[in-house]
């Protein structure tokens, strides 16, 4: 019997040994093994990730800014990465619209290349054909970004199909730019501005002397398609491009040739001067009092205001006598989205994008760079008030932006050889002014713009 215990008490013991055992050297199920810490007893402490360690995820943002405006620009970046801790937005300058267009087309869906980018508003077609670029409307439609409660007018050029493509950059509209002191000596009212082509022909008669003639514009393609679409005028067939691919120019319509005859007629009358393609230029002409008439971009209104020694007005751009007035263009550059990056890119860059549409970031860069709001909040913001205050002028861009509803008359032309076309434009005016019949003129210009259409079109195909 003592025998038959002691065999069992030594089976107990042995067990509970053996119990006891396991327990010591048993390995916690924590994903790294470690029962206190987590850790993985083979690593070191300094092997660990830490969460102070971990980078935030980084992406880049193109741009061709210089000066003031890049100034800007990095400032609303520099605000944004401080704003939060989600993403980093590292805006990298790139020299020139088009350079940087072919240099993204090249690292496209590589690792260097950026999640947002900078297009200048001619190569609006070109990105919407690489099928490259994300759709704003998707990634609104999917809850990525909200873009309710915008303001149509400033998106309206960049409205393709129904669908906004891309967030406004750089957006202005042309403005007529006057000389109120020549007015009043002249005996005009200098309280508005010709509000017809029959009289600023008559104004620019009658402000012309031997000092100054009475009207300039640079020689510049967008002012040219801008005062086209005013008096109703479609640049390209199609629509204007946005029912299908255009296959041949349209501005050598009756709009057109208005356009053209009038600089053509005021330029032989001495009433009219062209100080050539260079906006400064005609900025230089204009504050020297070398023209009392000019017609200017939005965004550059304010500088030529604090140039000036004598007082300036605006005024909307003249339309036609007897065609209906259809509005501007607004336009300049826009914000792409990549759709050749991951989720996390993506995330970060509307996290940005949606920073950069608030009232307060769009009241900033409203004030830095007179270009137009895309959310109209901001002009209720302080900042701007106090900057309207001193120059209430921007009333007076806001409401003819307004002016007219959409249509594809004021969206704006889209096909792929629109920059090729503004060349043309520039130098059939130029032509022109050196004797050139205007209908010829406009016609070589047509004529050059379908070729490069063709081209283009072909390239494409």
């Amino acid at each position: 019997m003592r025998k038959m215990l002691n065999a069992v008490l030594l089976i107990v013991t042995i067990l509970t040994l053996g119990v006891l055992t396991a327990c010591t050297n048993k390995v916690s199920d924590t994903p790294d093994g470690n029962p206190e810490t987590g850790k993985d007893p083979s690593q070191s402490d300094t092997d660990q990730p830490n969460a102070s360690d971990m980078k935030t995820p980084s992406i880049k943002f193109w741009h061709s800014l210089s000066g003031e405006e890049q100034v800007a620009l990095e400032s609303i970046v520099e605000g944004f990465n401080e704003s939060q801790d989600q993403v980093e937005v590292t805006a990298e300058f790139q020299v020139g619209y088009e350079k940087a267009m072919e240099k993204w087309q090249q690292v496209s869906g590589k690792k260097e290349a950026p999640a947002l980018i900078q297009i200048e508003d001619l190569d609006t077609k070109s990105m919407l054909d690489s099928g490259k670029g994300e759709p704003i409307q998707t990634l609104a439609d999917s809850g990525g970004i909200d873009i309710t409660g915008l303001d149509a007018a400033v998106l309206n050029h960049y409205n393709y199909q129904d669908k906004l493509v891309s967030i406004p950059l750089t957006a202005s509209i042309p403005m007529m730019v006057y000389n109120k002191d020549l007015f009043e000596e002249a005996g005009l009212d200098s309280e508005k501005g010709p509000e017809l082509i029959s009289e600023l022909i008559h104004s620019g008669e009658t402000l012309t002397t031997d000092q100054a003639t009475g009207f300039s514009i640079p020689s510049e393609g967008w002012l040219f398609e801008n005062w086209l679409a005013i008096i109703g005028g479609e640049y390209v067939n199609e629509r204007n491009g946005r029912a299908g691919n255009a296959t041949k120019a349209e501005f050598s319509s009756d709009a057109g040739r208005l356009v053209f005859r009038t600089l053509q007629d005021m330029n032989e009358a001495g009433t009219f001067k062209s100080f050539g393609p260079d906006w400064e230029d005609t900025r230089d002409a204009f504050v020297s009092e070398k023209t009392a008439i000019y017609l200017e971009s939005s965004s550059h209104i304010e500088k030529v205001m604090s140039d000036a020694a004598f007082d300036v007005d605006v005024a909307f751009v003249p339309g036609g006598d007897e065609l209906r007035r259809e509005g501007v263009i607004t336009s300049g550059s826009s914000v792409w989205v990549s759709n050749e990056i991951d989720n996390e890119q993506r995330e970060g860059a509307l996290t940005f994008l949606t920073y950069f549409l608030t009232p307060e970031v769009q009241a900033e860069w409203h004030v830095k760079t007179g270009y137009l709001a895309s959310n109209p909040k901001a002009y209720e913001e302080e900042t701007v008030q106090m900057k309207w205050e001193n120059q209430p002028y921007y009333q007076a861009v806001i409401d003819q932006l307004h002016d007219a509803e959409s249509s594809p008359v004021n969206q704006g032309a889209l096909f792929t050889a629109h920059r090729e076309s503004r060349q043309a434009i520039v130098t059939a005016l130029e032509k022109m002014y050196e004797g050139k019949e205007y209908q010829a003129a406009l016609a070589e210009a047509a004529d050059r713009t379908n070729t490069a259409i063709e081209k283009g079109n072909a390239k494409g195909e």
